[in-house]
């Protein structure tokens, strides 16, 4: 059996932030084109079990992210980063993390791909009002607590 090449349709997805443009979502790779707009943030979240690079291609993004041992820990290990074009966050699983736009950004984020985006994604807080079930009060608490002075 061979490999095999062929051409595809982006798919364009607006969210309350923003816009990604998804260019490929298949195998084991992901790659999409995030822009968020200025004052904007994504969800506070972490990924169950995708690993994904965001790396900044224009703006400011403000990123605030831990260790997936962070809300195990009695300690306040959140840490926070201004990233401009060129620098990446690199994320993997169970990793806490939340970006919000200094100015109109964009990022181009490659991750291993996951096609179930809901067993994958716990949003933890969300300016948009979107939800994850599995997302603990203690969770919620601890985000809050441990990034109020950052």
């Amino acid at each position: 059996m061979s490999n095999s090449a062929w051409v595809s349709k982006a798919l364009f997805k607006n969210k309350p932030w923003g816009r990604e443009v998804v260019a490929s979502n298949h195998g084991n790779i992901s790659a999409k084109l995030i822009t968020i707009e200025k004052g904007h943030s994504t969800s506070f979240k972490y990924n169950n079990i995708k690993f994904e690079t965001l790396v900044v291609l224009k703006g400011e993004i403000k990123v605030y992210y831990a260790n997936s041992d962070f809300f195990s820990s009695n300690e306040c290990s959140m840490k926070t980063e201004i990233l401009e074009p060129g620098q990446a966050l690199n994320v993997q699983c169970g990793c806490p993390y939340r970006l919000t736009a200094i100015e109109t950004s964009q990022l181009l984020e490659i991750g291993d791909c996951t096609n179930n985006a809901e067993l994958n994604t716990i949003r933890i807080i969300d300016d948009y009002g979107r939800t994850s079930e599995k997302v603990t009060a203690q969770e919620k608490e601890k985000i809050i607590k441990c990034t109020q002075d950052l």
